[in-house]
């Protein structure tokens, strides 16, 4: 979907939950919310050269707990894959 450049249409505001994006990083993401406090969020992140998928999936951690954590994968994936 990345490589094809599909992933544009996932265009769900995760900075809107309190997700952190990287500065400089191009964020297309989807959010999926489930039973028993599940937060699960879909997300390519890319420095516009190279796109790399994202998902993280939580259960009972709540919209707080899954944006800190998405923010940190997020934060993690950008400085040790992406940062030029």
């Amino acid at each position: 979907m990345a490589e094809n450049g599909d992933d544009g249409l996932m265009n769900y505001d995760i900075a809107s939950e309190g997700v952190v994006i990287p500065s400089g990083a191009t964020v297309h993401a989807h959010r999926g919310q489930g039973i028993k406090d599940s937060y699960n969020y879909f997300m390519v992140i890319s420095n516009g050269k190279k796109k790399v998928s994202v998902a993280v999936m939580t259960q009972n951690q709540g919209r707080a707990v899954a944006a800190q954590l998405a923010s940190r994968m997020l934060d993690k994936v950008w400085n040790t894959m992406l940062r030029n």
